[in-house]
């Protein structure tokens, strides 16, 4: 049996699929889990993809760019316009990202580290309290972000050819492609570039070398930009697409009174909720090795048989990136913490591993196999740990609806936090009532942070930006009036009441016809 388990273990494609396989079983009861209100806006945008209309034409994603948007359309034309289609992709993606991990963990600290890495990455990364169970933006840009330092630290590793800096500009314009504040591939290829000359950096042919590395990886960013940029000028869409730019300024502004050090102590309240001993190990992991520091050699403070710590540095930058980049809004929604997950999964898993090995370097006179029953029951811990927040929902309530004890709505009801069930359901029957009382051509304007209605009614919205704190964006304030419908929801972000200018067209345009789940229905006066 030993012998068995051990032939496993060193077959790679048996790795691969124990992480695929956690990762299906963590998302396949959240393929019929509806939109919610940011998913719900890239899948309404998508949609009119699908149907001919380039993004930031006569439909704008706001401070958005436009990865998640394409590939929510990709999704919508290979398997569909549903929900489905969408959460099959990101079940997919999440796979190939939880895989990249553990390539990324064996690289940098050897198979044990990166398979643990890669187990509680999979949790995590469909983790309820951080939106994992969500379809977001975030959940998509963990691929390409891994993918990039992957290929940075295989430079890293050891003396590269100069043009494979191409790859880590390549893939960190991806991230970019997702979201434009994602900047750690960027900043990581910079300090790598930077420390290969720093040794001889009086010497010219150094700065000529490092010349040339940057300017293969600013090929390989600018090259598929370039791309981009030809795509939206031929559809004469250019102008509008930088202003996403613009926007994006303007919503780091919406929050004025968030202090510098919530950057740092919120995202550790969130991680704290989410999964503690991960983020005690993990920051542990990163603390220990600037101990290390200290001492004239790194590898003499005992950093595990396998751990590279010229690569480790690296790992604990982009730890410490990472909190900068979700930060940076100052909104603090908890799926951008899903972006820290990576790094504190490595230097986590780095921590057991050597925690278990210096336990039976110490201890000697316990079992031989004492630090493998150690580093097991720490890493089942660390799982199970992870696993309660979504215990309710993926587990007790799901378990009961595969046999029929159990339909799915109660499933949404009593395992999503309260209220987001019926929140789901409210907005599932304004829409239909919106379908059913317009035509096909009609337009509707909803103001409410709640974008799912769009999708939902299947109907277009008036302005071309959906979000109502950017209704004056493009000095399109009236065109809300040329909805036929217009619907009062919640307070949206940024505005504390309905404004007065909103009152007066109502009155004046306007008639209340009906109001479902306290949302008031306006149908305008032909």
């Amino acid at each position: 049996m030993k012998r068995f388990f051990l032939t496993v273990w060193q077959r790679e494609g048996s790795i691969y699929f124990v992480l695929c396989l956690l990762v299906l079983l963590l998302r396949i009861p959240t393929l019929g889990q509806p939109f919610e209100n940011d998913s719900a806006a890239i899948a309404y945008h998508a949609r009119l993809i699908t149907q001919g209309f380039p993004l930031y034409g006569t439909h704008h994603p706001a401070h958005h760019m436009p990865g998640a948007y394409y590939l929510y359309a990709i999704a919508f034309f290979l398997m569909g316009d549903r929900v489905q289609s969408v959460r099959i992709a990101l079940l997919i993606w999440t796979g190939l990202s939880v895989i990249l991990i553990y390539r990324l963990g064996k690289l940098v600290f050897g198979k044990e580290v990166g398979f643990i890495a890669g187990l509680n990455s999979a949790v995590m990364l469909s983790h309820m309290f951080l939106a994992g169970t969500n379809t977001k933006i975030e959940s998509f840009v963990i691929l390409p972000q891994v993918t990039a330092v992957y290929t940075l630290m295989l430079i890293a590793k050891k003396p590269s050819p100069t043009w494979k800096y191409f790859f880590p500009g390549f893939f960190s314009f991806a991230v970019f492609f997702f979201k434009a504040n994602y900047v750690s591939p960027i900043l990581l290829t910079g300090i790598l570039i930077f420390k290969e000359i720093l040794p001889q950096w009086k010497s010219l042919d150094s700065w000529k070398l490092a010349l040339r590395r940057t300017g293969w990886a600013i090929l390989g960013f600018c090259l598929p930009t370039l791309l981009m940029v030809v795509y939206f000028v031929s559809n004469g869409i250019l102008d509008r697409f930088l202003q996403l730019f613009v926007l994006g300024f303007s919503y780091t502004q919406v929050v004025h009174d968030a202090s510098p050090l919530y950057i740092f102590f919120y995202p550790q309240a969130v991680f704290g909720k989410s999964n503690l001993f991960l983020l005690v190990t993990g920051t542990a992991g990163a603390l220990i090795f600037f101990l290390s520091l200290r001492k004239k050699s790194a590898a003499n403070q005992n950093l595990g048989n396998q751990a590279k710590p010229e690569l480790i540095a690296y790992l604990i930058f982009w730890f410490c990136f990472s909190f900068i980049e979700t930060g940076i809004s100052r909104t603090f929604l908890h799926n951008y913490y899903l972006m820290i997950v990576p790094p504190l999964a490595l230097l986590s898993a780095w921590f057991l591993v050597k925690v278990a090995n210096d336990v039976g370097r110490t201890l000697t006179r316990l079992p031989v196999s004492f630090p493998h029953m150690l580093l097991i029951l720490m890493t089942i811990l660390s799982l199970l740990w992870g696993s309660a927040s979504n215990s309710k929902y993926l587990y007790h309530y799901y378990t009961k609806f595969l046999p029929g004890e159990e339909n799915y709505r109660t499933v949404l009801k009593e395992g999503l936090p309260a209220g987001v069930a019926e929140t789901m359901e409210a907005l599932d029957e304004i829409g239909q009532y919106v379908n059913s009382h317009t035509e096909t051509d009609d337009t509707i304007y909803y103001w409410s942070n709640f974008m799912e209605l769009y999708y939902l009614a299947d109907r277009r919205s008036s302005a071309d930006i959906i979000w109502p704190l950017y209704i004056d964006a493009f000095g399109q304030r009236n065109k809300i009036f040329e909805a036929e419908f217009i619907l009062l929801g919640d307070t949206p972000l940024g505005y504390q009441e309905v404004p007065e200018w909103l009152k007066q067209g109502l009155a004046s345009e306007y008639q209340l016809e009906v109001i479902l789940y306290d949302q008031k229905i306006y149908r305008r006066i032909h």
